[in-house]
């Protein structure tokens, strides 16, 4: 089970389309097989410079959301992007 503190503390620091999706409650419902993580960064959210790292923070409240490991859930995203777009990733 993940860690509810390590998640973030304002919904108005998680990226727009999470904040919604969240609202939403689809993240609750998606399986984690039809999920895919992406990031159209760099760009300014919210006065913050965004960078393609911050992805990470989408990655950990999908984790917590679904009560699943971020290690599992970035796996699983990961070969949800592979089977795609048709691609492999070397290790």
């Amino acid at each position: 089970m993940v860690d509810s503190h390590a998640h973030l503390d304002e919904l108005d620091d998680l990226p727009e389309t999470l904040q919604e999706a969240k609202a939403a409650g689809l993240y609750g419902i998606i399986a984690v097989e039809n999920i895919l993580l992406e990031t159209d960064t760099p760009v300014n959210y919210q006065g913050k410079e965004v960078r393609p790292k911050d992805v990470q923070i989408t990655l950990r409240e999908v984790a917590r959301i679904k009560g699943l490991d971020p290690l599992a859930v970035s796996q699983q995203t990961t070969a949800n992007v592979s089977s795609f777009f048709g691609i492999s990733f070397q290790s």
